[in-house]
């Protein structure tokens, strides 16, 4: 009863749902905040990786917009959510990397750390954010599904 077809539509939205590009925005004014409370903001190689984080986030913001815009037309998604999916749930934690570096020895501490601009849960976010690679289907089911659908490809069997 077209019972697989609404599974499918379900995980997309999920993925959508799940991939609002705020979180690394969030997360990349974070590193921010911590890296200039450290004064890890005066290392240039850190500003370069951080700067490179900034960019993979407005490219992925952009990447999101157009798979809502997809759906708002009533386009079925189902490659482009993957790929959507499987940037941003990468970019997270590399973006929570980085966070944890600028922090230093802060970053193993529990609780919130004062950046004197606000507190941020360091340790927390950065364990939290892993988890992004499971919701609404793992990033290796991804992958499947861009090797199949898209590059016709065999799937995918570790």
């Amino acid at each position: 009863n077209d019972g697989w077809r609404v599974a499918t539509a379900l995980l997309v939205n999920e993925r959508i749902g799940s991939g609002n590009p705020q979180l690394c925005f969030d997360v990349v004014e974070r590193v921010h905040q911590v890296a200039k409370a450290t004064g890890a903001d005066a290392d240039p190689a850190f500003r370069d990786r951080l700067a490179q984080a900034e960019l993979e986030t407005v490219t992925y913001a952009a990447l999101y917009a157009h798979v809502v815009q997809l759906v708002s037309s009533g386009i079925e998604v189902g490659a482009d959510a993957s790929m959507m999916k499987i940037t941003g749930s990468e970019l997270l934690p590399r973006t929570s990397d980085l966070m944890m570096e600028a922090a230093g020895a802060h970053g193993i501490e529990e609780g919130w750390f004062d950046t004197g601009d606000g507190r941020t849960p360091i340790s927390v976010l950065y364990r939290q954010v892993r988890r992004v690679s499971i919701y609404g289907g793992s990033n290796e089911i991804q992958r499947n599904i861009l090797a199949r659908r898209v590059l016709d490809l065999p799937s995918w069997r570790g």
